[in-house]
């Protein structure tokens, strides 16, 4: 087990290394972006389901938060505004996490490929659902075409999928061991 400082340490980092990847992913990215909140590549998306296979459920969890509420300082949107964005994004790595343990009553084995296929699948739907539901019901401004859902989808699959086979690829050559 990592000692508390420690662990502070290593969610601090990876909530920057998630708002910096967030702000790369929109400059490198540009010309596949539909909104700040959408883009057909999201590499973050892929973030969201590292810090909890790194940090376990609630310190990757809050990693992710984190990372999140250090965008607010790069955008105009109002914090009552971006706070239920950036909850609905920090829990669909963990929702994923928790609804490929259920299904399938085993952990994540991260040098599975199809493992990695789930997990993307699970993770891109739960953070798209969710947040069109928020949209929906709270921020409809946001919501401004029926498109937009399998765009959003589709663009966490993509980013989610760019990071899970470069880590397994990791994995496999070095010969990895993550807990789960």
């Amino acid at each position: 087990m990592i000692p508390i400082p420690g662990v502070v340490v290593a969610v601090v980092l990876a909530g920057i290394i998630y708002a910096a990847a967030h702000l790369i992913n929109g400059w490198v990215f540009q010309l596949t972006e539909f909104s700040p909140h959408i883009s057909l590549i999201y590499i973050p998306a892929f973030l969201r389901l590292a810090n909890v296979l790194v940090l376990g459920n609630l310190w990757g969890t809050l990693a992710t938060m984190l990372g999140g509420f250090l965008l607010v300082f790069f955008y105009d949107t109002p914090l009552l505004e971006y706070g239920p964005n950036i909850l609905v994004s920090s829990l669909s790595g963990l929702c994923a996490f928790v609804l490929f343990s259920i299904s399938f009553g085993r952990p994540v084995d991260i040098k599975r490929g199809t493992d990695w296929i789930i997990l993307t699948i699970i993770c891109a739907l739960a953070n798209t659902l969710l947040h069109h539901l928020l949209w929906l019901a709270f921020y409809p401004e946001q919501l401004k075409e029926a498109s937009q859902v399998m765009r959003m989808a589709v663009g966490d699959m993509a980013g989610t999928l760019i990071g899970a086979y470069t880590l397994r690829f990791l994995a496999i050559r070095f010969n990895w061991r993550l807990p789960r």
